[in-house]
């Protein structure tokens, strides 16, 4: 009888165990993890620590900087104007990159871009290019700016701004990259024109919208 009591209350303890401990996926782990960690663990290899052989990896801080051109049709025809940004943020297993920028870039007038980013490699196909997408608000640097007509001059503002585009690895090891990229980028800036006659001025309005292609250099830092 004690026996078979015995037997019982073990069976209702292992049922109760196997209902409420967390299973591998809920408590986010897997069978793998256990058994790569116990191999590390026992045979003195200091990869145990990597976050990049775990299942579960944390964010990684990474930096981006490039510069180059910005080239379309301004008010003067062709041009191709400077374009300098920096990023910084975390990047997930090496393929999924987060994070917020500035730089100097120069249209009609020179510009302050604030900007969000994101970029995506899929490392199983190292020949794909990496594809990108920022999006952010761009600030005036010049207060005032020559107007479209004659004796006039305007106040600057800023305006939204959109960038796609795709770069390409040129040189580099692991954890320092060159690169190379071409976007394509939308911005909107606006101007206050006002033209004087003798001591009266008239105002107006204007809306500018760039199409333009960056062809940039960059060094990725991971």
């Amino acid at each position: 009888m004690i026996k078979n009591v015995k037997i019982s209350f073990f069976l209702v303890m292992m049922l109760l165990a196997g209902l409420f401990l967390p299973s591998g996926k809920a408590a986010g782990y897997s069978i793998d993890v256990f058994t790569n960690q116990w191999t590390a663990e026992n045979s003195g290899d200091d990869t145990k620590n990597d976050s990049s052989n775990s299942v579960i990896s944390g964010g990684r801080f990474y930096s981006y900087t490039s510069a180059g051109l910005l080239i379309g049709n301004g008010e003067s025809g062709f041009l191709a104007n400077p374009s300098v940004t920096s990023v910084a943020g975390l990047s997930w297993s090496r393929q999924l990159y987060a994070g917020m920028g500035a730089g100097f870039e120069r249209y009609n007038w020179s510009v302050l871009p604030l900007f969000g980013e994101l970029r995506y490699k899929n490392k199983q196909y190292e020949r794909l290019p990496m594809i990108s997408f920022r999006a952010g608000y761009a600030l005036p640097l010049e207060k005032t700016h020559d107007g479209n007509r004659y004796q006039s001059t305007g106040n600057t503002s800023g305006g939204v701004f959109f960038s796609p585009g795709i770069s390409f690895r040129l040189a580099g090891k692991s954890g320092t990259i060159l690169m190379a990229e071409v976007a394509y980028q939308y911005q909107e800036m606006r101007l206050n024109d006002v033209k004087y006659i003798w001591d009266a001025g008239s105002s107006t309005n204007i809306r500018y919208y760039y199409n333009r292609i960056a062809i940039k250099l960059g060094i990725l830092f991971y």
